[in-house]
C-alpha cells in the first residue's frame, strides 16, 4: 500500500513539474525538430536504387559448385569499389568504371550482397545472383555507372584473362563436340547399311547400341547448346534486372526530428531540473 502511494506521488510529481516547464520544453522540442528540418533541407541530396546481378566468373575459375562460393569474386570485386567512395579517390573510380570524373564523384555509396533464397525446411541457400545497391547524388549518373560496371568487371585483369580463356576453352569443346557426334553419326550409319540393328542374331543387343549411341549423341548436343549459350551469355557482369530509375530523393527527415525532438526533450528536462534546483 505504501509503495502504491509512493508510485503515485511520485508520478504526480512528475506531472507538476512537465506543466511547470512545458514552456522550456516546447522550445528545446521544437528547436530540436527544427534543427532536423533545416539540417535535411541544406543537406545534399541523394538518389537510391538497386539492381540485380548475376555473373560467370565462377564458371571461369572452374568454381566447385558450393552455393557461397558462386558468386563471391564478383560480390568482392564491387565492394571493394566502396574503398575508393569513402577515400574519396575519385579519380581511381572514374578509371576503375572508365567513366568521367564528373559521373564518378557522384557516387555516395555502392553495396553489393548475395541472394538467398528459402527452401522447404526454412533454411536460406545462397542463389546464383547478387544485389547491388547504389547511392548517387545525380540520378542522370546511373545510367553511365550501370555501363561502367560492366567496364570494370571486362577490364579487370583477372578476370579478363579468365574471360578469355574461358571462351578460347568453350570453342574448343565446340568443335570436339561436334567431331564426336560426326563420329557416332557416321557409327550409326556404318551399322544400318551392314545390317547390324536388323540382321544381327541379338536383335534386341543391337537396339540397345544403338539407343545407347543416340542418347550419347543427344548428350552431346545439349552440352554442345549449354556451351554455346554460355559463349553468347557468359558475361563477367549480367544484369538480370538493371538499376530502377528513380525521381524521388531519399529523406530522413522523420527519422532524423524524431530523434533530435526526443533528445532535446530530454536535454530540457535536465535544464529545467538544474534550474529548479539552483532556485
Amino acid at each position: 500500500m505504501t509503495e502504491e502511494l509512493n508510485t503515485n506521488a511520485l508520478f504526480s510529481d512528475l506531472i507538476r513539474f512537465l506543466r511547470r516547464n512545458k514552456r522550456i520544453l516546447i522550445i528545446f522540442t521544437l528547436f530540436g525538430v527544427l534543427s532536423a528540418v533545416i539540417f535535411q533541407t541544406f543537406k545534399k541530396q541523394y538518389y537510391t536504387t538497386k539492381a540485380i546481378c548475376t555473373s560467370y566468373i565462377s564458371e571461369y575459375e572452374r568454381t566447385p559448385s558450393y552455393r557461397e562460393l558462386k558468386q563471391r569474386t564478383a560480390v568482392d570485386l564491387i565492394n571493394h569499389l566502396q574503398i575508393n567512395i569513402e577515400n574519396k579517390e575519385y579519380l581511381q573510380l572514374a578509371e576503375a568504371l572508365d567513366v568521367n570524373i564528373d559521373i564518378a564523384n557522384n557516387v555516395k555509396y555502392i553495396h553489393c550482397e548475395l541472394l538467398y533464397q528459402k527452401n522447404m525446411k526454412e533454411e536460406y541457400l545462397t542463389t546464383n545472383k547478387f544485389e547491388i545497391e547504389l547511392e548517387v547524388y545525380d540520378n542522370s549518373s546511373i545510367l553511365d555507372i550501370q555501363k561502367g560496371l560492366q567496364n570494370y568487371f571486362i577490364n579487370n585483369e583477372y578476370v579478363k584473362r579468365h574471360y578469355e580463356l574461358f571462351k578460347e576453352s568453350n570453342q574448343i569443346m565446340i568443335e570436339e563436340i561436334n567431331k564426336e557426334i560426326e563420329r557416332l553419326i557416321t557409327v550409326r550409319s556404318i551399322g544400318a547399311k551392314n545390317g547390324v540393328d536388323i540382321s544381327s542374331i541379338n536383335i534386341g543387343v543391337s537396339n540397345n547400341i544403338a539407343s545407347q549411341i543416340g542418347n550419347q549423341i543427344i548428350a552431346l548436343s545439349e552440352l554442345k547448346e549449354e556451351l554455346r549459350v554460355q559463349a553468347k551469355l557468359g558475361y563477367p557482369l549480367v544484369y538480370v534486372q538493371k538499376f530502377a530509375k528513380v525521381n524521388k530523393t531519399e529523406s530522413d527527415i522523420s527519422i532524423l526530428s524524431l530523434i533530435l525532438g526526443i533528445i532535446s526533450f530530454v536535454i530540457g528536462i535536465i535544464f529545467s531540473f538544474i534550474q529548479e534546483v539552483d532556485k
